[in-house]
C-alpha cells in the first residue's frame, strides 16, 4: 500500500472541504455560562450571594451613592478625645468620643441615599428596667443634650431632640422604634429610640437614631 497522497486528491480536499473555519462550540443544553446566569437572576430580580456578577475594573462603590464618605461629626474644640475612621466600604464611618461625663458615645455615621447617624451611649448614670421604652427616652433627651453641643452634622440634631422632648410632655407612652418626625420638608427626618441593653459594670447601653433623607 502506497503511503502518500495523489495530487488530484489532494486538490479535490483543498477545493472543497480542507480550509472550513472553526464554528465556536455551543453551550450545551442544560449548561449556561455564569454570566447568562448572573444576568437571569438580575432580570427576576434574584442574584444570590455565591452568584454575583464581577465588578468593573476601577468600580467604587462611593460612586453608587448619593451622599459621599463620611466625615467627623464631632467638634474636637468641644470634645478633644474623640476619634474617626472611615470603614472599608470607604462611605460609612465610626466616630468614639469619651465624654467629661465619664459616658462613652459611639456614632456610627451611615447611608447611602440618605444620611444617618445613630448614637450608641454606654452609661452608667441611669438605670431602670430596659424594657421600659418611656423611661429611656427620658434618658436619651438627657444623653443627647449633652452631646449635642460639640456635633455638627447635616441632621438638625438638637430639632430632633427638643421634638421628642415635647412630645414625652404630651403623652406617658412610648415605645422602642417608635418614629418621631421632626423636620417635614421637602427632605422629612425622623429618630428612634432603637433599644437599650444591660452590660457589665451596672453600665447601660443606649442606642437612638437620627435619619434624614431620601436625599
Amino acid at each position: 500500500m502506497k503511503k502518500g497522497i495523489c495530487f488530484p486528491a489532494l486538490l479535490f480536499m483543498v477545493l472543497f472541504g480542507g480550509c472550513r473555519p472553526e464554528q465556536p462550540m455551543k453551550e450545551k443544553e442544560g449548561l449556561k455560562s455564569p454570566a447568562t446566569v448572573v444576568s437571569a437572576a438580575q432580570g427576576s430580580g434574584a442574584v444570590s450571594a455565591s452568584v454575583q456578577a464581577p465588578a468593573s475594573e476601577g468600580s467604587d462603590t462611593e460612586s453608587d451613592c448619593v451622599r459621599g464618605p463620611a466625615e467627623p461629626v464631632v467638634d474636637k474644640k468641644i470634645f478633644p478625645n474623640s476619634t474617626f475612621r472611615l470603614n472599608e466600604d470607604k462611605i460609612t464611618g465610626t466616630e468614639t468620643v469619651n465624654l467629661p461625663t465619664g459616658d462613652r458615645l459611639l456614632i456610627r455615621n451611615e447611608g447611602c441615599e440618605s444620611y444617618v447617624l445613630t448614637f450608641e451611649f454606654e452609661t452608667s448614670r441611669f438605670k431602670g428596667d430596659t424594657a421600659d421604652a418611656y423611661l429611656w427616652a427620658e434618658n436619651s433627651v438627657k444623653l443627647m443634650k449633652e452631646a449635642q453641643k460639640g456635633i455638627k452634622s447635616p441632621i438638625a440634631i438638637s430639632a430632633g431632640t427638643r421634638t421628642l422632648e415635647n412630645l414625652l410632655q404630651k403623652t406617658v407612652r412610648f415605645d422602642f422604634g417608635e418614629e418621631v418626625p421632626f423636620e417635614e420638608g421637602e427632605i422629612p427626618s425622623v429618630l428612634t429610640l432603637n433599644r437599650v441593653k444591660k452590660l457589665p459594670n451596672k453600665k447601660y447601653l443606649v442606642s437612638l437614631t437620627y435619619y434624614t433623607g431620601p436625599l
